[in-house]
């Protein structure tokens, strides 16, 4: 990918939409080769609430429990901001799993509780979560097989639950 330094002011509109065009494509020729890189999503024909049912009853089977349910939608609107759709955010952990990052390296207390989004988007309901593999080597490389079996398992529980 190329660097532009030197932006000369009158045609830096030019070089930022050109810039911003390299990175797009870039990202989006890996996100078509290799699946979306950062998150993983499925789509539900359940409501926010029943996906959010489901995920509770089946964190269980992975050893994982639920911390929090924020109600987005209910928050904002409590603030006096409209906000029309559905969004729930469940804070799960697995406390062996938490355990084991933690004894590695605190640094990783910033990338929990995992968190798994339930919500509605053109009217479809959606299940979604930020892949560990690609969060946790922005912290300590050294914790691949963690990150991927957390993965795993998160990945397991978001499909029992769709």
């Amino acid at each position: 990918m190329e660097v532009y330094q030197n932006i000369n002011v009158k045609n830096s509109s030019f070089y930022i939409n050109s810039l911003f065009l390299k990175v797009y494509n870039e990202l989006t020729t890996h996100t078509m080769l290799e699946g979306n890189i950062m998150n993983y999503t499925v789509t539900t024909k359940k409501s926010v609430n029943d996906a959010v049912a489901a995920i509770e009853n089946n964190v269980k089977e992975y050893k994982f429990g639920i911390l929090h349910i924020h109600d987005v939608k209910s928050t904002l609107n409590e603030k006096g901001v409209t906000f029309s759709n559905e969004c729930k955010i469940l804070d799960v952990c697995n406390p062996h799993q938490a355990k084991e990052l933690l004894s590695v390296d605190m640094i990783m207390s910033m990338t929990m509780p995992c968190k798994i989004s339930v919500y509605t988007d053109q009217k479809e309901t959606k299940i979604s979560m930020l892949k560990p593999t690609a969060m946790f080597p922005n912290f300590n490389k050294t914790l691949n097989a963690e990150a991927e079996q957390i993965e795993e398992s998160l990945k397991n529980i978001i499909d029992m639950s769709k």
